[in-house]
This record gives structure tokens, sequence and C-alpha cells, in this order.
């Protein structure tokens, strides 16, 4: 559901990690290639388990810089992932990627899945808009009736039933400083997509969504930002009741935070909805990542024990259960300047800060990690994906035709 395309406001803002004896990262994703085709293992993985987790080795098809988006585990024997260029499935012993020209060519940011023989994975294809769907064995394109000009991404999509999903994203048009945002929605309902009209707003602020999710077909959230006067964020809560889409007031009262940007949200019941995002501290500038939960009644921030950085982010949220939820992004090393996983775990009364003990690569002081979804199976595995960068100088240096972004898998043991 989530994901993954991160607020595109936000789009050069730092992405944060994790840490303690993690790496810390200054992550940067570049656009250098190699000419390799053939398949390849990303390295530096291991199915050893530590502090019980575990990174888990992909093969891909490409060695260009590559990142994971999303991430849907239906069972301990079948998991897809998706990212740049990339579909990946997880048969229970390896991770394989599609080889087939739809998932090539894509750049992927969302997935979500009914079940094993019902896939929805959406992104771009050659500059375009695209919905594919998946039985498990092929993947068809669905048709998207775009009718907004300006350059489109989908960000997230929720399914609620084989007939019944919606799919969130935006419209830009124009360049920095002075581009405008659109609200794009699309519902499925059985048979095709249609353009569903999307929140407005009068004061001349433009409006990004980027998460959404479903308790039920007449209890639907979706999360983001407007932006407005120089580039102030606000965040977005829409509500859908069956009929229409409505606003709902954020937290009230006092705040820490300033430009706060809500960038996922999972929705368990009507009483108990929770979303993730950034905002920035008012007192020292900072960038801190923002947890926020809904009751039935109102919306609060949730105060959270974070990574001793200036910046950090959530970027996705998924919940397992009502006391089983995890939040993830990454948070920047404030002594190297690179980045580190970000995880946060709901055990029902807390929230606490998931302490990774592997290393990845050679290393802390010259490798950099990032989360940008998770999922978990029915046996209770909790499967995250994201991207990684091991930095073959010290110093790192920025290059990314030397140090190409890998496809990155964490897996808790059990």
């Amino acid at each position: 559901m989530r994901k993954s395309n991160q607020i595109l406001a936000l789009g050069s803002l730092l992405i944060i990690l994790l840490g303690l004896v993690l790496v810390g990262a200054w992550l940067r994703f570049g656009t250098g290639q190699s000419s390799s085709n053939l398949l390849q293992p990303t390295t530096a993985a291991s199915n050893t388990c530590r502090g019980g987790w575990k990174q888990m080795p992909m093969e891909v098809s490409k060695s260009v810089p590559l990142t994971l988006q999303g991430i849907a585990a239906i069972s301990s024997q079948e998991s897809w992932a998706v990212g740049d260029g990339l579909i990946e499935h997880w048969n229970g012993t390896q991770w394989r990627p599609v080889l087939t020209p739809e998932a090539q060519h894509g750049t992927w940011t969302a997935i979500t899945a009914l079940s094993a023989h019902d896939i929805w994975v959406i992104g771009q294809t050659n500059g375009k808009p695209q919905a594919l769907r998946g039985n498990g064995q092929t993947w068809t394109p669905t048709s998207l009736p775009i009718l907004s000009p300006g350059v489109v991404t989908l960000s997230a999509i929720a399914a609620i039933a084989p007939d019944n999903a919606w799919i969130v994203g935006s419209s830009r048009s124009g360049n920095y400083p002075d581009e405008t945002y659109h609200p794009l929605l699309f519902h499925w309902n059985g048979m095709n997509w249609h353009e569903v009209a999307g929140p407005t707003n009068s004061t001349g602020s433009t409006l990004q969504f980027a998460g959404i999710s479903a308790a039920s077909a007449t209890d639907i959230w979706m999360v983001g930002n407007s932006v407005g006067a120089r580039h102030v964020s606000q965040q977005l809560i829409e509500h859908w009741n069956g009929t229409t889409w409505q606003r709902v007031p954020p937290p009230q009262g006092p705040s820490i935070y300033d430009n706060v940007t809500l960038n996922s949200v999972a929705a368990i019941a009507g009483n108990d909805i929770w979303a993730v995002g950034s905002g920035v501290i008012k007192s020292d500038g900072s960038v801190s990542g923002v947890i926020e939960h809904w009751n039935g009644q109102k919306w609060s921030s949730i105060p959270i024990s974070g990574p001793e950085s200036r910046s950090n982010e959530f970027v996705s949220i998924k919940a397992i259960s009502p006391t089983n939820i995890w939040a993830v992004g990454s948070f920047e090393n404030p002594n190297t300047r690179l980045d580190g996983a970000y995880m946060q775990h709901w055990n029902g009364k807390q929230w606490g800060m998931v302490i990774w003990p592997i290393f990845y690569g050679q290393g802390a002081d010259n490798s950099s990690v990032r989360l940008t979804d998770l999922s978990g199976t029915p046996d209770g595995q909790i499967i995250a994906v994201g991207a990684s960068v091991v930095f073959t100088q010290n110093p790192p240096i920025d290059d990314a035709a030397r140090n190409p972004t890998q496809p990155f898998v964490l897996a808790s043991c059990h």
C-alpha cells in the first residue's frame, strides 16, 4: 500500500536512518550504469541471523542503481517485491527477478496483494503511469484513464476486494521552484479503472497524497501534504465513508513540529488508524520522524524516542495486528553523514526503536542503508526492503558508477 514514492515536495529532504551498532550513512542514489545484464546476487547478504534479523540475498537482472520500493509478503513461501526496473519473487528459498518486458521496463513504486493469485503493482513504464495485475504466474497491464496534464506519479494502492481497489498519486506541472501538484485518485470496479474527483484546496496550496489504506470498503484513509506559499508543507488527512472523501483535521493544539508531511497510513479498524511521516522541529530546525494515531474521534501526535540524528524520517507503516505494527525509514548518522535503517515497533502499549546489529558491507564507516517498506507473513515473519550502498573508498565518495545502489532485503528470524 505504501509507498513508496516519498512526498515529492520533500524530494531532496535528507532521508534518515538507524543505528546504535548499525551503519550510519548518507545515502546518495545515482544514475550510473554498467554493461552487465546477467543475473547476479546482491553482495554482502547472508542467511545468518544476528539479533533476530538477517539480510536476504536477492538476484537481480540489471547492474544499474536499484532500489526496492515495496513488498507484499503473502506467506513464508510467497512474497513479491518491486522497485526500479524490478519485480522480484520469493519462492521460499530464493529471490528471483521477473524477466518480462513489463517488469523490467517499469519503475514500480508500490505493491499490494489480496492473495497469492491477486496482486497489484503500480508505477511507470516508459514514463507513463501503469498498473499491473498479477495472478502469481503472469502480469497483465490495465489501462489508467489519465486526464490530468503534467508529470504523473502513482504513490500507493489499497486493494479491498477483487472488484474494489484505490490508487493515489499526483500530477506535477511546471518546474521548481514554481511547480504545482494536483492530487490523482483512481478506483477499480472489477472491470476498469476510472479517475475520481480528488480533494481540492481553495487556499491556492497544491495537494499531494502519498499513502492510502482501508479498514473496510466504507472506511478508507489517505494521507499526504499541502504545499503553500514559500513551500511550507502541512499534513493532509482524508477519509472515505463509502460515499464521499472528507478532510479530517490533523492533531490539534501545541505542536513541536512545523512543516509536517505524512507518507504512509495503516488502517486497522474504525478507531485504530496510524500514520507516519516527518516534521521540522521548531526548536532547532532538525527533521524528525512523526507518528500519529486516530482513536475514532481525533488524531493525536504520539511521542517516540528516536536515534541521535538531526534528520530522520518514516516512509512506511504496516499493521500486522493491533499489537504488532512497524514503521520504517532512515536516519542520518551525525558523525558520518551516511544513512542507517530506521525501524520502530508498536507492541500494543508503546513504540520502541528496533536495534539491528547487522553490519552491512564493510562496516559502519563506509556503508549506507535505507528502508522503504515492509510486510508481514501470517506466521509472523517481518520482511523489510529498501536500498544499500557499499562505498569502496574511505571516506565515502558520492560516485554512482563506482558505488551503485543495491536492493536490500531484511527479514526477521523465526
